[in-house]
């Protein structure tokens, strides 16, 4: 339903480089901040990192990776407990991602996993 709302927002992501089995894409939140992220395909398998966003490495650094569902040293989203082996499915994941991250930082952790029961 969360993702729904935010797709019916019309947070479309702008693909700004394409080559092979990378993407970069910016995508903005519900408020229309834009973070920028890079899609890599390894072994069949998309990943997604963190190429910018909106919010001071200094507002998040103490919050566990799994608390953001990143891994911090590498800037690497957590959005799976498998593999996911197709885009589409990767860019929602990011979508959602990017709008809870910005719910994360303006209402803190618990009202995060109390509104997105999924973060």
């Amino acid at each position: 339903m969360i993702l729904a709302a935010l797709f019916g927002l019309g947070l479309i992501g702008v693909a700004f480089a394409l080559s092979g089995d990378v993407r970069e894409e910016v995508i903005k939140d519900a408020d229309g901040r834009p973070y920028r992220f890079r899609f890599v395909k390894e072994n069949g398998a998309w990943k997604v990192y963190v190429v910018s966003m909106p919010w001071k490495r200094a507002n998040w650094s103490h919050y566990s990776d799994h608390d953001i569902h990143m891994f911090k040293d590498r800037n690497e989203l957590c959005l799976s407990t498998g593999e996911i082996t197709d885009f589409d499915t990767a860019y929602k994941r990011t979508v959602l991602w990017a709008n809870g991250f910005s719910f994360l930082m303006e209402n803190g952790l618990a009202e995060t996993k109390r509104v997105i029961p999924e973060w």
